[in-house]
């Protein structure tokens, strides 16, 4: 079963990489888009946002500012999504004041950039094939 990814990220770079990626898998259908200061998700074109989506990979800066507002949108617009979050470099996923926003905002895994892409690959067929 062909499952859609949304990938939400400012670095044009990281999208094609993520996108050619989990096409290269083969049952994925991935839409990228920019990240944007607010609303990224209200800024895409209609038909893309009406339609059901299983995981969204983010580009954040939590427990910063930049990026909460994105990953919330996310989960309200798609509640039953997955939700990755790709942490900057220099980022610790781990720290425990990421674990405790992490959680409570529904975010389902986090990476921190640069990543593995067999990891990359591996998380994301582990998260949508034991949904």
């Amino acid at each position: 079963m062909t499952q859609k990814i949304l990938i939400i990220d400012k670095d044009q770079q990281s999208r094609r990489v993520m996108k050619e990626l989990l096409e290269s898998y083969g049952d994925f259908v991935v839409v990228d888009l920019p990240a944007a200061k607010e609303k990224p998700l209200s800024t895409a074109p209609k038909p893309l946002t009406q339609q059901p989506v299983d995981m969204i990979i983010a580009a954040t800066q939590i427990p910063k500012r930049r990026g909460k507002s994105e990953l919330k949108e996310a989960r309200q617009q798609y509640p039953h999504a997955k939700i990755v979050a790709m942490m900057d470099k220099g980022q610790n996923p781990e720290s425990p004041e990421y674990l405790g926003l992490a959680k409570s905002m529904g975010i389902t895994h986090t990476f921190a950039k640069p990543f593995h892409p067999s990891d990359f690959l591996y998380v994301v067929k582990q998260l949508l094939h034991h949904a």
